[in-house]
């Protein structure tokens, strides 16, 4: 069962007993991340299928938002902006990091991502972003970061 949604969405957070659903989200969109124990989830849901998602997990003491993904099919209709609203809510009052598509920098900045000096940041979001870079050259990779 997931968590109950928002009235004004389709977003919700997903409770870890439906981690699994995550996983398999992930899987099918490519993503080789994972999901853990003491992450927060937000799913998107249409019906009882799992169309998008992104976690806030914490890494060296480090609130990082990662994996964001949409199914193709529902791309390009709100559905990342229901879940950025819910991570808004989550996070507000919360410094929290991320690595995103230089494209998507207006998106992230909606809810208060800002560029962010990567000279300031942890190393090892230094060291990831440069990882990103080297495995996708001609991707545009952005340390984004949103300050309480």
């Amino acid at each position: 069962m997931r968590g109950l949604p928002n009235l004004k969405n389709m977003a919700s957070v997903v409770l870890e007993s439906e981690f699994h659903r995550v996983r398999e989200f992930y899987r099918l969109t490519g993503y080789t991340g994972d999901v853990q124990h003491g992450d927060v989830v937000v799913g998107a849901w249409r019906g009882n299928d799992l169309v998008g998602v992104v976690r806030i997990t914490t890494e060296e003491g480090v609130r990082v938002l990662r994996g964001m993904r949409v199914l193709p099919e529902f791309q390009r209709q709100g559905i990342g902006t229901e879940i950025l609203g819910e991570i808004r809510l989550l996070l507000n009052g919360t410094e929290c990091f991320a690595i995103a598509y230089a494209h998507l920098k207006d998106f992230y900045g909606t809810i208060g991502f800002r560029d962010s000096n990567e000279k300031d940041a942890p190393a090892f979001l230094r060291l990831r972003i440069n990882k990103y870079r080297a495995e996708n050259p001609k991707q545009i990779f952005i340390l984004i970061r949103k300050v309480r």
